[in-house]
């Protein structure tokens, strides 16, 4: 039985398109040796050229996605019955004159890559290409078919972000182990409690509600006597401490001070009946005597949450502190500040064990300073921080008192040369780590400093199992952006529940989503606009519009927005719901 010509078409662009796609993928998964590439032999390429060069190719290749859009729209509207031979033969034709297009697309796209080997613009390039609707609806098909279909569920904080006072920004958030309780923190020092009131699946949608319950002041502003220096009462990370009874336990710390939390159900009592037997003035009301009196009655409130301070753990820092991280023993936790990581257990608050000093003997000498740290999520004696100058270490307690030497230290060889091509302080800045966390196994770390996420497999240190750019738009740019506090941003990054994803936030309000692999799973911007979808009568036309909403535009120079930013996000320990921070706004999004 031979196949209708309708159908014959629709097959036609498919494998082209399939063939497309197939490029798109391997050329990616080169880009590293790209960026090795124009290292050793041509660091000096003239970027200009090299944007002229882009710009023209994607121009070329929007016109041929509009142009394939069209032909497959035309060939929806046609049914079997109403297709007459002078139809099918003028299809064939646009559809052989495409293949032809296509082909020649290929071959510039393959001389493209031979003869520009800068690895930015090469991956300017193609973040550009993977925006056209048909690209993204094929690169969906060749992935893991679990694909994210991300769609927006609540947002707390106001909206007019104009008129955003500093102490509002939120500065930290966490689910807590099973994912029903959220905390946020802001720059006032305040911390901010939710539980969740809805999580159900309606069709391919999961609507999820969170109810705020309480809110209370974790720290005030203090002085330091000793520096002549102001601690701000700004909270600089969460942790929540696994639920054994009604209680909840939570960690939080400010640049000096760790506090214990302990947030407990309470059901308040009132006075339900009062005897009043005399007036304001103090005489008897007439009537009313000693055997008139009743015994009061008491009432329930309205259940709440009563916090109280239960720990503070001070006087184990100098500098200030960045991070805290639980230990999987439940007993201890560390916390890290510019030049120390040290270890504290709960019960001993007034005992402090210092793990890693980087301190130099002149002050003057430092180097490098801590940015972050993390314990092992499995293993008591591993921990890792990472530094200013872009190494994650891992370190292991077993070896010595004072670990000054590392277990391993994952270092990127491959960019080593690009960390030098920058203009002070740039290098400083851009080599900065601004997060690093471990996979829920153990087995991967992600790490995000300002221009690139990098995934990492411990037993490979000198190498990262992806390195993937993010602020292309303004590499080479950043000196001119120093006087603003965006070279400082501290961007975070995660896991997904499953370890097969990465998350992390960008300029714009975006969020951006990576396989293991380094491929892009989604990129949108944070908005309490609900996307409308395009509705389309062939299947292939409605997955490149469903796909290429969960591809936002590429940034450049001209449309990023500083003021714009989602530094501080987590991802549901259970479920693939997130808590994105942007500014005093707190986004929930879910598959």
């Amino acid at each position: 039985m031979q196949p209708s010509p309708l159908m014959d078409i629709i097959t036609k662009a498919q494998t082209t398109l399939a063939r497309i796609s197939s490029l798109m993928i391997e050329t990616l998964g080169n880009l590293p040796q790209h960026l090795a590439e124009i290292q050793r032999t041509n660091p000096s390429l003239a970027q200009a050229e090299l944007d002229q060069a882009t710009n023209a190719f994607c121009s070329e290749l929007t016109s041929l996605s509009t142009q394939f859009t069209q032909h497959v729209e035309h060939i929806s509207d046609l049914g079997d019955e109403e297709i007459q031979m002078e139809s099918i033969r003028a299809q064939q034709e646009a559809n052989s004159a495409l293949n032809s297009e296509i082909e020649t697309l290929l071959a510039e796209l393959d001389s493209y890559n031979k003869t520009f080997k800068d690895a930015r613009s090469t991956c300017t390039l193609h973040q550009r290409i993977l925006h056209l609707p048909f690209c993204s609806s094929l690169l969906s098909t060749n992935m893991d078919s679990s694909k994210h279909n991300w769609h927006f569920c609540q947002v707390f904080g106001d909206r007019n972000v104009e008129n955003v006072q500093k102490a509002d920004i939120i500065s930290a958030i966490q689910f807590d182990q099973s994912g029903d309780y959220m905390a946020a923190g802001d720059n006032g020092g305040r911390l901010v409690l939710f539980n969740i009131a809805k999580h159900t699946k309606s069709g391919s949608k999961t609507k999820v509600e969170y109810n705020f319950i309480t809110e209370f002041q974790s720290h005030e502003p203090d002085f330091d006597h000793l520096r002549s220096l102001e601690i701000e009462e700004r909270i600089n990370d969460i942790k929540f401490l696994p639920q054994r009874t009604d209680s909840h336990l939570l960690l939080t710390t400010n640049d000096k001070t760790i506090k214990l939390w302990k947030v407990t159900p309470t059901t308040p009592m009132s006075v339900g009946r009062l005897n009043m037997i005399t007036d304001q003035s103090g005489r008897l009301i007439p009537g009313k005597t000693a055997a008139s009196l009743r015994v009061p009655t008491l009432m329930k409130s309205e259940p709440t949450l009563l916090s109280s301070s239960k720990t503070i753990y001070q006087n184990g820092h100098t500098y200030n502190i960045n991070s805290i991280s639980l230990s999987p023993d439940n007993e201890t936790f560390i916390s890290s500040d510019d030049l120390r990581v040290n270890m504290w257990n709960f019960d001993r608050p007034d005992t402090v064990f210092n793990l890693v000093d980087i301190k130099p003997d002149n002050i003057e000498d430092i180097t490098q300073v801590i940015t972050c740290a993390s314990m092992h999520p499995s293993q008591d004696n591993i921990f890792m921080y990472s530094t200013s100058k872009g190494y994650v270490r891992i370190c292991d307690m077993r070896q010595k008192a004072i670990l000054d030497e590392p277990t391993a230290e994952l270092n990127d060889t491959t960019s080593a040369a690009a960390r030098t091509t920058l203009p002070s302080p740039s290098p400083e800045v851009a080599n900065f780590v601004c997060d690093s966390q471990y996979s829920s196994d153990g087995q991967y770390i992600v790490s995000r400093d300002f221009f690139n996420i990098r995934l990492w497999d411990p037993r490979v240190p000198t190498r990262p199992v992806f390195a993937v750019p993010l602020h292309d738009a303004i590499r080479g740019r950043l000196s001119n952006h120093l006087d603003s506090d965006a070279p400082f941003d501290k961007f975070t990054c995660c896991f997904s529940p499953d370890n097969k994803y990465v998350l992390t936030g960008t300029y714009n309000n975006r969020f951006s989503c990576f396989d293991l692999r380094g491929r892009l799973d989604s990129c949108i911007e944070a908005t309490r606009l609900i996307p409308q979808k395009k509705k389309t009568k062939v299947t292939l036309g409605s997955r490149a519009t469903e796909a290429s909403r969960m591809f936002a535009e590429p940034l450049t120079a001209e449309t990023v927005q500083f003021n714009k930013r989602l530094v501080k996000l987590a991802w549901h320990p259970k479920a693939n719901i997130l808590a994105l921070c942007a500014c005093s706004n707190l986004y929930l999004y879910a598959d």
